[in-house]
């Protein structure tokens, strides 16, 4: 498995769309311009196998709180159970934790699989707030908790 950190030229990229939109009712809407935002900053790395995109990850980088964010985690289904996330995560982590001060998200307090997901990758849940959409969800907010100490909880 190849991971690598792309930009819109990359041949993955329009996979990463695509991806996306299939699974856009748990990872929430992101227009064609918020993916084209992401990549020209090469906030998406991608995971695939020469033959295909395996999943991709995409974040932003929080300058003021000098905090990365990940804002979509998305593994294609032929590659689930393969530890694809893992790799994902750890090229994420291993470029940035010497950079910034943590590694946050939000994650919908019903996705259990996606949660139990990010607390086997060492994150820690720390409060929870209302989402945006017109049905009644909640997010979770959670942090890496190799970052937690001197964390000023604003959701608690």
């Amino acid at each position: 498995m190849t991971i690598e950190f792309i930009d819109n030229k990359s041949k993955f990229f329009t996979d990463v769309k695509t991806l996306g939109r299939k699974y856009s009712a748990t990872l929430g809407f992101m227009p064609d311009g918020g993916f084209d935002d992401y990549a020209k900053n090469k906030c998406i790395i991608v995971a695939h196998d020469g033959r295909g995109l395996a999943g991709y990850l995409m974040f932003r980088v929080a300058f003021r709180l000098s905090r990365i964010s990940i804002v979509h985690l998305c593994v294609s289904d032929n590659y689930r159970g393969k530890n694809v996330s893992t790799a994902l995560f750890k090229a994420l982590k291993e470029k940035f934790e010497k950079k910034y001060r943590g590694i946050s998200l939000s994650c919908r307090t019903d996705f259990t699989y996606a949660s139990n997901r990010w607390r086997k990758l060492g994150f820690v849940p720390l409060g929870r707030v209302r989402s945006r959409s017109y049905d009644e969800h909640y997010l979770t907010y959670i942090i890496h908790s190799g970052f937690i100490s001197g964390y000023q909880n604003r959701y608690g």
